[in-house]
């Protein structure tokens, strides 16, 4: 289990980020989807969302597993420490343009999103979770860093359900708290790439204490 504490911290922290960018997202729902203001209709909307974080942890996990099945799970989470650590001050340290096919990616999956949210059907929220899922999250990417490393496919996908559950309090919250929630979140935000350095460390240190693999283990 202890494999899913980084995951789960990721998730707490990455949340501040998420604030920024999905933030608005929960305010419009609140605001335009009667519907999603309801438990039923957020558990839709997180539900989809969980879903497609749970698929890119299958996909994570099924590289973790090529990459153990050569013995390589301990070099595996150190690498996937010091990427976190390099990945973390690109994304909040570094001022970095904008990539173009990166902007129209994203593009697109907010015009997809845009199209959803003008739907008043319920079964669209799941939908809707799914394509905020989709969106480019620098967070979201250093989840599915770590979770190459949790030696499994299933473990992976756990990992990335640890991580997203780790993200509903904050979004919840600002579903709930509207504006007010927001701020609190931005604020927040100053003190998460602190905490996902310190989990690249943790990553790291993690790797260097797994026993290397045996030439006849297998």
């Amino acid at each position: 289990m202890e494999i899913f504490v980084p995951a789960l911290l990721m998730g707490l922290a990455g949340s501040f980020h998420c604030a920024g960018m999905c933030g608005p997202i929960m305010l419009a729902l609140s605001s335009g989807n009667s519907f999603y203001s309801g438990w039923k209709g957020r558990a839709l909307y997180h539900f989809g969302r969980l879903s497609v974080y749970m698929l890119l942890g299958m996909l994570a996990g099924m590289a973790g597993e090529a990459l153990d099945i050569g013995g390589f799970q301990r070099q595996t989470a150190i690498i996937a420490g010091v990427f976190m650590i390099v990945m973390v001050v690109i994304i909040y340290f570094l001022p970095v343009s904008g990539n173009t096919w990166i902007s129209s990616y994203s593009s697109w999956v907010k015009g997809v999103f845009a199209s959803l949210i003008r739907s008043k059907s319920k079964s669209t929220l799941f939908f809707m979770g799914a394509t905020n899922g989709l969106l480019p999250c620098g967070m979201v990417y250093l989840a599915m860093v770590g979770s190459v490393a949790s030696g499994s496919i299933k473990n992976s996908m756990i990992y990335m359900l640890v991580f997203g559950a780790g993200t509903l309090p904050m979004l919840l919250g600002i579903s709930l708290l509207g504006s007010k929630g927001l701020k609190t979140a931005r604020i927040g935000n100053k003190i998460a790439p602190y905490l996902v350095f310190a989990l690249g460390i943790l990553m790291i240190y993690r790797g260097w204490h797994i026993e290397p693999a045996s030439c006849c283990s297998r």
